[in-house]
């Protein structure tokens, strides 16, 4: 139900019931040469993860891998195996993670849902109480601005530059020319515009008009 291409080429599978699986590329030595084989494997609650159902992966900037699934959070270090799980006890905004999402300051977001958008920044977690408790879908645009995908609350735009209080998130939704409030998929391109997946169709918002036009 996730797939994932970690800074080493690895592929990763998430799951429903069955955790998470890693495809990688081992060496094979054999008398007259070295082959290059595809190596499976699979982690599960049995090796530590908090769930069996994976509906996320992302990797931070020290290249642990990490699952999101409806009981919380799980960090994976490929190379040594060792395994963390993350819940609301930790800090998380809620337990059922649907997406994880790295930007490119490092940062870590998680979509709850039915819960508070949260931020790990390495050290500590920080909650966004946005009156959305359905967000699906993350992406940064060439700005820097995160974008969310907010399942019946539109779209919202993060600026993290907008230092006063209360301004740095502003909701899009139809009564600002969105054709639907419920965005399944969101994604920004390298000329700044957002392009949000919906039932009606894939509709783009222009970064220079800031007007939504449905294809």
């Amino acid at each position: 139900i996730s797939m994932f291409e970690d800074g080493k080429g690895n592929i990763w599978f998430g799951t429903q019931n069955k955790g998470v699986s890693v495809l990688t590329k081992e060496i094979k030595k054999t008398k007259r040469e070295d082959i290059e084989v595809a190596v499976f494997k699979n982690f599960s609650v049995v090796d530590g993860l908090i769930d069996n159902n994976v509906f996320s992966i992302s990797e931070d900037g020290e290249g642990n891998i990490w699952l999101g699934t409806r009981n919380g959070a799980t960090r994976l270090n490929p190379s040594t195996k060792v395994i963390k799980n993350f819940t609301v006890d930790e800090g998380l905004g809620g337990n059922k993670v649907y997406k994880v999402f790295r930007d490119r300051e490092g940062n870590l977001w998680f979509g709850i849902l039915g819960g508070y958008l949260t931020k790990y920044n390495g050290e500590e977690f920080k909650t966004f109480n946005l009156n959305q408790k359905f967000i699906l879908s993350m992406d940064e645009d060439i700005d820097g601005n995160i974008w969310f995908g907010a399942y019946g609350g539109g779209i919202i735009k993060y600026n993290p530059r907008e230092k006063e209080a209360g301004m740095q998130f502003q909701n899009f939704t139809v009564e600002n020319g969105l054709s639907s409030n419920s965005p399944l998929f969101i994604k920004c391109d390298d000329h700044g515009n957002v392009w949000i997946g919906q039932s009606r169709g894939i509709e783009k918002l222009d970064a220079q008009t800031q007007r939504f036009s449905l294809y």
